[in-house]
């Protein structure tokens, strides 16, 4: 790989980092706010990013992934719809969320899966994006319905 594949990757591997950050940050100080600020600034890097990643024009990555206009507006319109997520959760996650840093961390890993998901030029990239959006929204979706909020009417 040379830099021009390294920089059509750069949204994927910040939120790759971004997710690695978040889980050392959960593991060492749990703080909501900062859970948050920094899934939120993490998308909003990845989105910037964007930018920068199409100047040589559209790369095949690999064999699994292009990185392409189409692939870019979709990487740049899902991390900031997951940023906006994040930050206007942050007050309802703090008052009914049993673990509430653990949110954050899998909106993250879902936004990495459908970012992958935009990628993908082979039916293994597909199916490995839709695994990671997968998982991480039924973990979060199965957090929500185990809680005690959910059992009231």
């Amino acid at each position: 790989m040379n830099e021009i594949d390294f920089q059509a990757l750069l949204p994927l591997l910040l939120l790759a980092a971004g997710a690695v950050v978040v889980m050392l940050q959960i593991a060492f100080l749990r703080n909501t706010r900062l859970t948050a600020i920094l899934a939120g600034g993490s998308m909003i890097i990845a989105a910037v990013s964007c930018r920068f990643a199409l100047d040589d024009g559209p790369t095949q990555v690999t064999p699994l992934l292009q990185a392409d206009n189409l692939a870019m507006l979709f990487t740049a319109l899902f991390c900031v719809a997951g940023a906006v997520t994040a930050a206007l959760s942050l007050d309802y996650i703090n008052h009914h969320g049993d673990e509430p840093e653990e949110f954050f961390l899998l909106l993250l890993l879902s936004t990495l899966g459908a970012c992958v998901l935009t990628y993908a030029a082979h039916v293994a990239s597909l199916l490995l994006g839709l695994e990671l959006l997968s998982v991480a929204l039924s973990v979060a979706l199965s957090g929500r319905l185990a809680s005690s909020w959910a059992l009231r009417d």
